[in-house]
Order: structure tokens, then C-alpha cells, then sequence
């Protein structure tokens, strides 16, 4: 569970920075156009943000992965619990039966007895 939860949270992260990045880009896009910045510093935030866009897929796709997994796992347990705890109840009724079987019994007995309880 804990690699999906990291799995989340990295996600979650790198897709903020991506995000956040598109914003940069843009920003300096338009400073570049006013003239205020030279295309090499452009560039350079245009890469990082392929960078962070790259490792933000990435991660969706850990994430992806680590979702159909657990889910799988769920499923697993589904088909694996639900006649085992079947398995239980039948013992539970089984056992409750056989008490009851003797105690009736008992009671049989003593009321030949003589007994009142």
C-alpha cells in the first residue's frame, strides 16, 4: 500500500510542477516577444519543462500500474475471502447445531429423569 500511496503523491507532485511550468513557458514566451529576455533563456525553460512534463507521464504511469495492481490484489481477495468466511459460517452453524443436539438431549434426559431445570 505504501508504494501506492508514494506512487500518488509523486503524481501528484510532478503533475503540479507541469502545471506550473506550462505557466513559465508562457510567461517567458511573451517576455521574449517584448524583447525582455534573449531565446536561450527560452529555451532552457522549455526544456526543463519537457523535463518535468516527461517525468510527470511517468509517474501517471507508475501510478497507473500501482492502481491496476492494487486492484487486482482486491479482486484476488474477493474471490479467496468470500468462501472462506463461507467455509466459517457453515463450521459456526455446524457447531451451533451440535449444541443445540445435546442440549435438547440433556434436557430429554433429565425430564426422564425427574428433573426440572
Amino acid at each position: 500500500m505504501s508504494k501506492q500511496l508514494d506512487a500518488k503523491e509523486r503524481f501528484f507532485f510532478l503533475k503540479q510542477q507541469a502545471e506550473q511550468q506550462e505557466v513559465c513557458i508562457e510567461e517567458a514566451m511573451l517576455a521574449h516577444e517584448r524583447g525582455l529576455i534573449p531565446l536561450d533563456k527560452v529555451q532552457r525553460i522549455s526544456k526543463k519543462g519537457v523535463t518535468v512534463k516527461y517525468k510527470a507521464e511517468v509517474a501517471t504511469q507508475t501510478y497507473r500500474q500501482s492502481l491496476d495492481h492494487l486492484n487486482f490484489i482486491i479482486g484476488k481477495i474477493d474471490s479467496s475471502y468470500k468462501p472462506e468466511l463461507q467455509k466459517l459460517q457453515q463450521l459456526e452453524e455446524a457447531r451451533i447445531n451440535f449444541t443445540k443436539y445435546n442440549l435438547e438431549k440433556l434436557m430429554k434426559h433429565l425430564n426422564l429423569l425427574g428433573l426440572k431445570i
